[in-house]
């Protein structure tokens, strides 16, 4: 199997295991706009609806694991397969796209008076996820 082909099956993988946990506040792969400015009245109204940007929507940003911990607190889970690194730049670009999603998010919620999901976010942590399981390369 070769590099690209395992990064992705991990990806899969993790996203499958998320999802079965059904976490009320867990979620894999969740899209986040990098900016709010200018923003499509319909991705704000999609914002506005689903808590996240419309996926493969340009100028997002998606988290593989997304965490609502409470407390106005966040977890972004970032899943590496290989040497790749998480990069101050790419930190701060998750960061900023989750402050400008949520801030979108949470005036939708102050219309309907409901506070469930705990918004605003004030804090976020950042981690990498590495698989513990050797690879085994397998030409296919």
């Amino acid at each position: 199997m070769d590099e690209r082909t395992y990064g992705t099956d991990v990806h899969e993988y993790v996203k499958k295991e998320i999802n079965k946990l059904r976490k009320p506040n867990f979620w894999a792969e969740r899209s986040a706009i990098k900016s709010s400015a200018a923003l499509r009245v319909e991705v704000r109204e999609h914002i506005q609806k689903h808590g996240e940007a419309p996926n493969n929507y340009p100028d997002t940003v998606r988290t593989d694991g997304y965490e609502y911990l409470g407390h106005a607190t966040a977890c972004v889970y970032d899943v590496k397969t290989g040497e790749a690194e998480f990069p101050p730049s790419r930190r701060r670009t998750l960061a900023g796209a989750i402050f400008a999603t949520d801030d979108i998010a949470r005036l939708a919620e102050a219309k309907k008076n409901i506070a469930a999901k705990g918004l605003p976010i004030l804090r976020i942590f950042m981690t990498v996820v590495r698989p513990t399981v050797p690879r085994i390369l397998n030409p296919r």
